[in-house]
């Protein structure tokens, strides 16, 4: 009763004063009903059972209101502190969040539509929804559409044919949208003749008709001129579906509604009749609470109704009878709530069911199920440290369990379909010398033998009634080897052969009633090689086979021989794959199976060899600690992770995992038994398990492979999203077909799923990365990540498969630009660029060399040249000089004749005077200057030319003085050689200065010189 005060007081936030004081009427009808009717137990045709989702897996709150799975397969859980996403593995939490744009808190309603679109209706914060390209939220609440139920609670979303959207509303009535037009119509009792505007529920027909669930009496029906009327009529045979939340399931003909209140009602759809079903009916027919929250039917004509406290009822429409379903505290497989809030059922066929502070039930039909037996004292209360250590069938069919603290058990009665029956204690506890029994036989003689945990082994012949207690006693060699019998075995004379931890191993010789032992001696190759047996086997054929703790397996091969020593070699893959024997089995065809902890199983050769049988896909765990067969030849293998079915020929694997919350058993070493009715049972830490292999169901769904996240350097990349300025996934990582990525992006993840939620910790994928990985990777148990690092550039394709099924997403890493095409081709045009300038360099070196050679060469020529022209030019300056010289030894003779002659002329008048006149006509004349300008002209050509076009006005005499000063004669010498005087000479340069109009600060010499 608390649990449903507590579930509809976090409703009632949301509603008016007026639905709160409707409901606490309603609540106060409904506990009366309850306090007046008795508990009339739970009836069950056939036991179901249930996994759990809880707050211990993760999830947000154990309260949840409302469960969907999406076309991608991924499960969506409102709860009342927040929206989660689940993928079998994990759980995504979502509540109100700015980067997400998620509003709200308390989640109550849920849907999909035909687009993708996901719609989540909250109890405060309106509507979210998701559009398919799922980059982030958006919340409708100041959406004008919407603005009519802001506010208020979101009850239920429907989507009718037309793709219209119905929105129940908590106070506010109803909404329908058109998401085409984007624009709404709001339905309540004041504008369209709704019975309440506190709404639960929107069903649609087969006819196509609107119907809403509201608070109070009937059922709204949406006439063709949207206006609602309640049906059905008020009849005093019934009490008018009266109820405050309803819920609603269309089912061909009929119209079933649940009450919190009232309880089923199935109304016809044509012709208006009514069917009720609640508590009130006696006998086992009747509803275990008038409470109902939620309905689903299944194929099978069975309709599964949630009550808020009376647990799981299921009405099966042929019988009209219904089975109810409780929690029961010692049933971990049972309901762990009462208190049921929604269903859903997944792709797999599994019912996922929403509870009040128990989270998730699923009843998973097509799961493999192990009987549990939770083992009792006989006085009915829990033991403590009851693992079942030993298991073995008597003749009779009593199955005799061996336990760690609670002595010896008998299970005569064992069926895995009522798990909980209380195992008893047998009757001759009291008198066993201990409490830990390890080691269980019977032998020929119908005499039990019992090996205990450091109480040694005790002999009952139940007949008699006769016990007997062995000890090891240190100073008798003939008794008992150790006090710790880990094993038995039986030869076909009926000898006992026993395996003791630190004692070796014992024999028991009926005859001469006493022991001998076998014990390692380092001196004797063939003793045993260990002083601790863990399992000792006789066979068929009468072979002893002995398995040591840590030093292999020992064959028996008598008195005369000793043993036979078989030990694990690294470089030998027909020896053992491990020396920690846990397990010897002899299978109906004689074959010797050995199972080890760490190196898995081993099947015996006959030849000294052995085949290894490991690395198969899906073994439960490599430590084998018991070995067990079936009726069909299959190996029943225990682990400590859990169990498996191996079939030896085919090489098929089936494995169950028990590493849950609830039943998180590890299975005992030897602990295995196959009973005479097919039952396969092992002992573990928490008790016992069993199944009839012919229960194993195959897995006939095909799941759907889900990617669900790409991380890269451990951070999550969201579609559409930029990252470092870049977008990664253009679509969601379920839907997209290529991720493209840098060369510098070379760590990521792909994490993937699949809808198969029946063994999502068990289920084993198969990934490739075509393009790097040769071969295809088996993820281990609960394992759905593939890690990647240092790929190279190119395009790659990622594939996952599990059981036929596949999904693949290109991967492309773009290189860096030094190893792109362009680049490359760049690369190619700049080296034959440089190939090009290369041999455009050597050629234009060697032209130049060449042309440097040839300049060298005309250099040397025109230096010769000079050097001709030089000695040339010396040679007409000597000669100018020389004539220059002559012209002036000439006029200086003839000056000299001048005057003697004119110093004679005193003495003769005529003839002096004639010679007189001649040699000044000589003195004047003009030959000799025509030579020295022939000379001159040679040595320094076009001086002249230049000069007069320069100054026109020079006269000759003015160029013969700029041609003597041009080759740098004195002043005397230009005296000289002129015939006149020095100041004659000065008077000249004075005149040829004003000629060639330079001013008195120039130097006539160094304006000749540069012409």
């Amino acid at each position: 009763m608390a649990s449903i005060r507590s579930n509809n007081r976090e409703l009632n936030h949301s509603f008016t004063s007026k639905g709160v004081r409707f409901l606490r009427i309603l609540l106060g009808l409904s506990c009366w009903l309850q306090m007046t009717t008795s508990l009339l137990g739970q009836r069950m045709n056939q036991p179901i059972h249930f996994d759990q989702l809880t707050i211990q897996n993760k999830l947000s709150h154990n309260t949840v209101r409302c469960l969907l799975q999406d076309r991608h397969g991924y499960v969506w859980i409102g709860t009342q502190n927040g929206l989660n996403k689940y993928d079998g593995y994990s759980f995504e939490v979502y509540r109100t969040d700015q980067q997400t744009g998620f509003r709200g808190k308390s989640i109550t309603a849920l849907l999909e539509d035909h687009s993708g679109t996901l719609w989540i209706g909250t109890a405060r914060e309106g509507i979210n929804i998701l559009p398919p390209s799922r980059e982030a939220f958006i919340n409708l609440q100041l959406d004008s559409a919407f603005m009519s139920v802001k506010g208020f609670g979101i009850s239920s979303i429907h989507e009718d044919r037309q793709g219209m959207i119905w929105i129940t509303t908590v106070g506010a009535g109803v909404v329908r949208y058109d998401p085409v037009a984007q624009t709404s119509r709001t339905f309540t009792s004041e504008n369209s003749g709704l019975s309440s505007n506190l709404t639960f529920d929107v069903a649609e027909d087969r006819n196509g008709n609107i119907w809403v669930a509201a608070a109070g009496l009937g059922i709204n029906f949406l006439e063709a001129s949207d206006t609602f009327s309640l049906k059905p009529v008020w009849s005093p045979q019934h009490e008018n579906l009266a109820g405050y939340q309803k819920k609603l399931l269309v089912d061909g003909d009929f119209l079933w509604i649940g009450t919190e209140g009232t309880g089923l009602y199935r109304l016809g759809i044509d012709d208006g009749t009514i069917t009720q079903y609640s508590n009130s009916t006696s006998g086992y027919s009747g509803l275990s609470s008038n409470g109902i929250t939620d309905l689903y039917k299944v194929p099978g004509d069975k309709l599964f109704i949630a009550t808020n406290g009376g647990g799981l009822n299921i009405l099966d429409l042929q019988s009209d009878s219904i089975d109810r379903y409780n929690s029961i505290s010692e049933d971990p497989t049972s309901l762990n709530s009462n208190a049921l809030l929604c269903f859903m059922e997944d792709r797999s066929g599994n019912l996922w069911i929403g509870t009040y502070n128990g989270g998730i039930n699923i009843y998973k039909p097509g799961k493999t199920r192990f009987g549990f037996l939770s083992p009792y004292s006989s006085q009915g209360q829990r033991a403590e440290n009851w693992s079942v250590l030993a298991l073995t069938q008597l003749q009779d069919g009593t199955i005799l369990g061996g336990t760690d603290g609670q002595g010896l058990v008998q299970i005569s009665q064992f069926e895995p379909s009522t798990s909980g029956l209380n195992l008893s204690s047998h009757p001759f506890n009291s008198r066993l010398p201990g409490t830990v029994v390890k080691a269980i036989h019977e032998d020929q003689r119908g005499r039990i033998w019992i090996g205990m945990f450091s109480e040694g082994l005790t002999c009952l012949d139940p007949s008699s009634q006769v016990f007997n207690t062995y000890r090891h006693e240190f100073w008798n060699s003939e008794s008992l080897g150790g006090d710790n019998v880990w094993s038995i075995s039986e030869d076909q004379s009926g000898k006992i052969w026993l395996g003791t931890l630190g004692g070796g191993l014992s024999t028991w010789d009926p005859q001469h009633q006493q022991f001998k032992t076998y014990r390692p001696d380092p001196t004797d190759p063939a003793s045993i090689t260990d002083a601790n047996v863990m399992v000792v086997k006789v066979d068929q054929a009468g072979r002893v086979w002995v398995g040591t703790m840590d030093q292999g397996l020992d064959l028996w091969l008598g008195s005369d021989q000793g043993f036979q020593h078989f030990k694990h070699d690294p470089n030998d893959s027909l020896s053992l794959s491990d020396n920690e024997i846990r397990a010897i089995y002899e299978d109906q065809g004689g074959n010797i199976w050995i199972g080890t902890e760490g190196g898995s199983l081993n099947k015996w050769n006959e030849d000294g060899t052995f085949e290894r049988i490991e690395g198969l896909h899906g073994l439960s765990g490599s430590s084998i600690m018991s070995i067990t067969e079936d009726s069909h030849h299959n190996l029943w293998l225990s682990t400590y992770e859990g169990i498996t079915c191996f079939n030896p020929t085919s090489q098929q694997v089936s494995s169950f995992g028990f590493r849950k919350e609830r039943i998180n058993n590890q299975f005992n070493q030897m602990a295995g038994l196959t009973a005479a009715d097919g039952q396969v049972l092992f002992g573990g830490i928490k008790g016992l398990h069993s199944i009839y292999p012919s229960e194993v169901r195959e897995n006939a769904c095909c799941p759907q492979i889900i990617l669900t996240k790409f991380t890269l350097f451990n951070k999550d990349i969201t579609a559409g999203v930029q990252e470092d300025g870049r977008i990664f996934l253009r679509d969601p990582i379920e839907t997209a077909s290529e991720i493209s990525l840098k060369y510098i992006d070379n760590s990521f993840s792909f994490s993937f799923a699949s809808t198969d939620f029946d063994h999502p910790e068990q289920n084993r994928f198969f990934y490739k990365m075509e393009g790097f990985d040769r071969e295809w990777t088996e993820t281990e148990e609960g394992q759905h990540q593939a890690f990647y690092t240092n790929l190279e550039p190119g395009t790659y394709r990622f594939r996952i498969r599990l059981r036929g099924q596949e999904k693949a997403i290109n991967l492309r890493i773009t290189p860096p630009f030094w190893q792109q095409s362009w680049f490359r081709l760049l690369t190619i045009i700049m080296g034959l660029g440089l190939a090009f300038g290369g041999i455009y360099f050597v050629i234009t070196r060697r032209e130049t060399a060449f042309r440097r050679q040839a300049l060298e060469a005309r250099s040397e020529i025109l230096r010769l040249q000079n050097e001709k022209l030089a000695s040339e030019v010396e040679a007409a300056n000597a000669k100018l000089v020389y004539s220059s010289a002559q012209m002036a030894h000439k006029n200086e003779i003839l000056t000299q004749v001048k005057d003697q002659i004119q110093q004679s002329r005193k003495d003769q008048e005529s003839t002096p005077r004639r010679l007189v006149r001649m040699l000044d006509q000589e003195l004047q004349g003009e030959n000799y200057w025509k030579e020295f300008n022939l000379y001159f002209n040679e040595v320094d050509k076009e001086f002249i030319q230049i000069l007069s076009a320069r100054h026109p006005g020079l006269t000759s005499n003015d160029l013969r003085l700029c041609a003597l000063i041009r080759l740098g004669l004195t002043t005397k010498e230009i005296a000289s050689l002129l015939n006149i005087s020095v100041r004659g000479v000065e008077q000249g340069r004075y005149r040829l200065k004003k000629r060639l109009e330079l001013n008195q600060d120039q130097p006539l010499l160094k304006y000749i010189s540069e012409v």
